[in-house]
């Protein structure tokens, strides 16, 4: 009589591949719900931006302003909202002396409308859209801030960048910067340099730092034959006056077309800020204006009582 023993081990691979195709219908379940959270996440950005011409300076293409869904704007009872957009040399800092790029009504039930560029002009400086909401009595209020990208200059940004202080002599510091270079470096000429009050905000009132000139394609063969276990680095030795406000240095790719708007940061570790508490602090309620003029109401806060002064005076900055 013949015995045949059960297969249990078909029953295995059998009862493994129907575990292994579950799991992987999970994980594409998962990625699917997380890929429409994301898609549904771009579609709330108030304005949406490419630059299609090639030339650096000028910008060509479509932008589409729609209004968020959860926009705290739409439960006011106008029929109409009245937006501004204005040109921006940092990410919430107006390029001055410049009229707004267009100023648009647009109704709540519409949702969406479209600004064409032909050929604009970038203002030297400008990187930045910043949208303002004009509600009925003229007043301003920033609801976004979109860097744009510039066709023309450099898509790959310093990896990182690293100041190592061997010297500080009152205002003045002295030291290495250590700039990790571009992934790509085939569209670039130069790296600038700036000081920065924040990691993507650049100290407007002060020139660059430096400005370093990429390495040879002969120059970086031998750095790499010299020290192929390292990161591509350029190296620059600095002995400049540390600005007041200076918390940051920040790094950009440009070339002869212009500046690349997104860079890297590193935070200084010995500023005169850390720590520290200001002793003004000053608000500027902007109001509508023409070109050239400024409207508005300024506050002065005190975080600590002055018994020394008895007026301030206030001046206008022209920043670069």
């Amino acid at each position: 009589m013949l015995y045949t023993a059960p297969d249990f081990r078909g029953r295995e691979v059998f009862i493994y591949m129907l575990s292994f195709f579950f799991r992987i219908l999970v994980l594409n379940s998962f990625f699917i719900l997380f890929l429409s959270l994301d898609l549904y996440a771009v579609e709330r950005e108030w304005i949406n931006f490419t630059d299609n011409d090639s030339r650096g300076g000028w910008l060509s293409g479509d932008m589409i302003f729609s209004l968020p869904d959860e926009a705290e704007l739409l439960k006011k009872n106008d029929s109409k909202l009245k937006f501004v957009l204005h040109w921006g040399n940092n990410p919430h800092q107006r390029l001055g002396m410049f009229l707004p790029i267009v100023s648009f009504p647009i109704k709540k039930s519409e949702g969406k409308i479209k600004i064409q560029f032909n050929a604009t002009k970038i203002p030297p400086g400008a990187s930045h859209f910043i949208l303002y909401y004009l509600n009925e009595t003229g007043k301003e209020k920033e609801v976004y801030s979109l860097p744009f990208r510039d066709k023309g200059v450099p898509e790959s940004k310093p990896q990182s960048i690293i100041f190592e202080q061997t010297a500080k002599k009152g205002n003045s510091v002295k030291g290495r910067i250590i700039l990790t270079r571009a992934w790509n470096e085939k569209d670039l000429t130069h790296y600038a340099i700036y000081w920065g009050t924040g990691p993507k905000t650049i100290l407007r009132s002060k020139p660059p730092v430096t400005v370093i000139e990429k390495k040879s394609w002969f120059g970086s063969l031998i750095s790499q034959i010299q020290s192929p276990w390292l990161d591509p680095v350029i190296m620059e030795e600095i002995n400049v006056l540390l600005p007041n406000e200076a918390t940051h240095l920040i790094a950009f790719s440009r070339n002869y077309e212009g500046q690349m708007n997104e860079g890297v940061s590193y935070e200084l570790e010995d500023t005169n800020l850390k720590n520290k508490e200001k002793k003004y602090t000053l608000d500027l309620e902007k109001n509508y204006s023409f070109s050239g003029m400024i409207a508005g109401k300024v506050t002065l806060f005190l975080n600590e009582r002055d018994e020394n002064s008895h007026d301030y005076l206030f001046f206008g900055v022209k920043t670069k």
